[in-house]
C-alpha cells in the first residue's frame, strides 16, 4: 500500500482495519484503498476485472488514496504516536515495584530494540 498499490485480500482479519472496500465498509466510492473479498476465485477475478477498468485518473486517485492510508494509519509518524500515548498512559500507572531489576532492565532493552527497529524504516 505504501508504493500505492491497491490491495485485494481475504475479508478477514488484519486486512479489515488494513483496506478500505465502500462494498465491504458502507463508506462512498471515493475512500476505496482496495478490495476485500471472501477467498473465492470467482469474487477475486470480478474485484481485479473492476480494478481493470478503472480510468487512469481513477487509478492515479485509488494510488494517492492507498498511499495517505498506509502512512496515516500505519506509517513511522503513526508508530511513534501510539508508542509516545502508550508511554504516558504508563507514567500515569505510576511506579514500578520491581522485584529483581533484572525485569527492569530486559523491558529497556526492548523498548530499545522497537525504537531502533522503526528509526531504521
Amino acid at each position: 500500500m505504501i508504493s500505492g498499490l491497491p490491495v485485494l485480500g481475504c475479508n478477514s482479519s488484519g486486512l479489515m482495519e488494513s483496506i478500505v472496500d465502500p462494498d465491504v465498509s458502507g463508506q462512498p466510492a471515493f475512500v476505496r484503498t482496495g478490495w476485500l473479498r471472501v477467498p473465492d476465485a470467482e469474487t477475486w477475478s470480478e474485484a481485479i476485472m473492476e480494478k481493470i477498468s478503472l480510468s487512469q485518473e481513477e487509478r492515479r486517485q485509488l494510488s494517492e488514496r492507498t498511499m495517505q492510508r498506509a502512512s496515516d494509519v500505519f506509517g513511522i509518524n503513526k508508530m511513534a504516536e501510539c508508542m509516545e500515548n502508550t508511554l504516558k498512559e504508563a507514567v500515569h500507572i505510576g511506579p514500578m515495584h520491581v522485584q529483581s531489576h533484572l525485569s527492569l532492565w530486559v523491558v529497556m532493552f526492548l523498548l530499545s530494540v522497537f525504537i531502533a527497529v522503526i528509526a531504521d524504516l
